[in-house]
């Protein structure tokens, strides 16, 4: 008898970056997914829907993130944190209350998916208040530009 060893699946092979423009459904799949990798991995453990929300977005995160050149992580001064997802610091080190901001580079889908949904969010006010709410969480480069 063989046993079939499970590997986190690569996202860009399971999931179509493309067919939605909506984070919520893209990060419904990835909940999907990561309920399947515990399935397979661990048997019949439910975890908590809270946790399976996290996972899936540091997975569609992490995923995005593949594109970081070392140009981009020397140039931003990115540091991984225990999650394996790149941070910026530099200057946000000076204001203690604010959490760095997650690097994403600007052309990966995601990016347009998390600013529709920071736009959403913030009831469809104007680029600059969109985001500066935006960059509370997450920061591109080029961030007005996009």
């Amino acid at each position: 008898m063989t046993m079939t060893i499970l590997e986190s699946p690569n996202c860009e092979e399971v999931i179509d970056f493309t067919k939605t423009k909506r984070w919520e459904i893209l990060l419904n799949h990835a909940i999907n997914i990561q309920q399947a990798i515990v399935k397979f991995r661990k048997g019949n453990v439910d975890l908590e829907w809270s946790v399976l929300k996290k996972k899936a977005k540091i997975m569609l995160i992490r995923e995005s993130q593949k594109r970081l050149t070392s140009n981009d992580i020397e140039e931003w001064d990115l540091q991984q944190d225990e999650d394996g997802i790149w941070k910026v610091s530099g200057r946000f080190e000076l204001q203690m209350s604010t959490d760095k901001p997650i690097y994403l580079p600007c052309d990966h889908p995601i990016v347009t998916m998390l600013v529709l949904k920071a736009h959403r969010d913030c009831g469809h006010f104007g680029v600059a208040y969109t985001l500066s709410e935006f960059r509370k969480t997450y920061w591109i480069k080029k961030g007005r530009s996009q």
